[in-house]
């Protein structure tokens, strides 16, 4: 059975009316007292059929003390104890929603009871329409004209605006809305003379700052007393953006389509144009008032006999976009087609592709060149990025990868590497990642011959200088190599001659010489010439025995 909540800080009143209340059935264990507003915090409306409350609380006056109560117990009868001097208070509390007042000590057991069932009934008819406000899937809420309070709001209202109850009730309707908006919200509110009004959309704000749009109906009412509207709200946010998005987009569809350096233009069903662009009026040199209303094949006389025909009307009929590439000889241009089918006929957009065409058949030949170029050489051309995969590759390239691997092109992968090789060479690219070209010499032994290679490094660069990938070069240098070694052998012995040369030639030579000069040339039989004679014999032959050595040298030499 729910108990019956007084709301009295004086004793002797409390004492006065809970006498009364035992002899209309209200036992000690049905009443319960609260001495002021704030031990109501742990008090549940439901358990309660009705409260009797003093207006006038250590911690609270009216109006204060009505408001607190009834936000508490919305749905549960009040009856308010007033004194004599009080009663514009307690008819000022019947327009804020109570159910009856009782002056203290002028009533008795008859009069409370009655009071009590009267309260209970009416609550009753009133909860019925505040359930039917409170519970509504429409958000409403209840505004005083005068002050723009905020007087009332149902549940919908609180989960789309996103604050509770108390929080709404402490605002206004300009509250929620934006500053630029408010003025004008004033401005329009003061003008509003009809009961009702559709207000139409409007923007208002969540409680995180969100910006929605709602649309507004209001009717005036009264509420509590006091010269209210009542306002429905709904949240039409997403259809409005869509509205607003699409509208924006209609228009800047259009903005483009007369902006865009290409083509446009839309033909009904029976191939009448229907828009027509800038560019197009330049492409079919015609203007477009010329143009609007009038079918293609006035334009292109030939139109049924061009790839433009079939492809657009394959887009009608299959209902799917077409697209084509052609050349027009009245035009003496390529166009890229695009054709896409709608309920109103076809729309077209084209591209002039002419320049782009001439520019795709010299890449093409530079293409081949290049390819011919790379693949003409034995040198080994490749790149790799930065996940060390392979970019582009001469044939040269794959051809020794073949013989290392055994595997084709598309078929190698890493595990047919030797380990400590792969790491070797990945190694040599992130130098080359690191900002750094350089060159190293790359021996390999094959069939018993060393071979010599020169490896190019060289970093590939984008647009903003950052390293990309890697370009490599390798070059077979075995026969310079080779040839330098025997240069450098070569040399090695032209060193020795010219040491034999300069060091042991010179000695014999020196003998022949001075002995010469002691030769007695003026008296032939002079026997001292004997002497010189035999000296001069072994000076030469001394000087033979450098030459031969300095023969076997040059021998060795070649």
């Amino acid at each position: 059975m729910k108990k019956l909540l007084l709301i009295e800080d004086e004793d002797i009143a409390f004492s006065y009316i809970k006498r009364i209340l035992s002899g209309i059935g209200y036992g000690a264990d049905r009443i319960v007292r609260c001495n002021t507003l704030g031990e109501l915090d742990g008090v549940v409306a439901d358990d309660y059929e009705i409260v009797i409350t003093d207006l006038s609380l250590p911690d609270s006056v009216y109006p204060r003390t009505f408001e607190v109560v009834k936000n508490k117990f919305p749905y549960t009868p009040i009856i308010v104890l007033t004194v004599t001097n009080e009663l514009s208070v307690a008819l000022g509390s019947i327009q804020l929603g109570a159910q009856d007042y009782l002056v203290k000590g002028e009533f008795n057991e008859k009069m409370l009871g009655k009071s009590i069932q009267y309260a209970i009934e009416r609550k009753k008819i009133s909860n019925d329409y505040k359930r039917l406000f409170n519970d509504s899937p429409t958000p409403m809420y209840i505004y005083d004209i005068e002050t723009y309070r905020f007087l009332s709001v149902n549940y919908a209202a609180l989960r789309q605006y996103g604050y509770t109850r108390d929080e709404f009730l402490s605002m206004s309707a300009a509250d929620i809305r934006p500053k630029d908006d408010v003025d004008a919200f004033y401005q329009f509110s003061s003008s509003m003379n009809n009961d009702y009004f559709n207000v139409g959309q409007r923007r208002h704000l969540k409680k995180g700052g969100e910006v929605f749009y709602v649309h507004i109906y209001t009717h005036n009412t009264y509420f509590e007393g006091r010269e209210a509207r009542i306002v429905l709200a709904t949240d039409v946010d997403q259809r409005v953006k869509t509205e607003i998005a699409l509208k924006e987009k209609s228009d800047e569809v259009t903005s483009i389509l007369e902006s865009i350096t290409d083509g446009f233009f839309t033909l009904d069903h029976d191939w009448k144009f229907q828009y027509v662009n800038k560019e197009s009026e330049k492409a079919l040199k015609h203007k477009r008032k010329d143009l609007i209303g009038r079918h293609i094949k006035d334009i292109l006389p030939e139109v049924k006999s061009l790839k433009f025909y079939s492809e657009c009307k394959k887009a009608v009929i299959e209902k799917s976009s077409v697209h084509f590439e052609e050349y027009f000889e009245p035009f003496s241009k390529w166009f890229a087609m695009n054709a896409y089918p709608s309920k109103e006929g076809l729309a077209v957009y084209f591209t002039d592709i002419t320049e782009q065409k001439k520019a795709l058949e010299k890449i093409f030949i530079e293409k081949q060149n290049l390819y011919a170029t790379i693949n003409n050489t034995k040198d080994i051309i490749w790149s790799v990025n930065k996940n060390f995969e392979i970019m582009s590759a001469n044939d040269a390239f794959w051809d020794r990868i073949f013989l290392i691997s055994g595997k084709q092109k598309r078929e190698v992968q890493k595990v047919d590497f030797d380990k400590d090789l792969f790491d070797v060479w990945i190694s040599y690219y992130e130098r080359a990642f690191g900002d750094e070209a350089f060159k190293i010499i790359w021996t390999e032994t094959a069939n018993g011959q060393v071979i010599y290679e020169e490896v190019s490094f060289n970093p590939i660069y984008d647009k903003d200088r950052c390293v990309i990938g890697v370009s490599c070069f390798s070059r077979d240098i075995t026969a310079q190599r080779n040839y330098m070694d025997v240069i450098e052998k070569q040399n090695e012995q032209l060193r020795k001659i010219a040491w034999v040369q300069s060091h042991e030639v010179r000695s014999p030579v020196a003998s022949i010489l001075g002995l010469a000069q002691l030769f007695n040339h003026e008296d032939t039989n002079d026997p001292f010439n004997i002497e010189i004679l035999k000296n001069i014999s072994v000076a030469a032959t001394h000087l033979d025995s450098i030459i031969k050595k300095i023969s076997a040298y040059t021998r060795a030499e070649e």
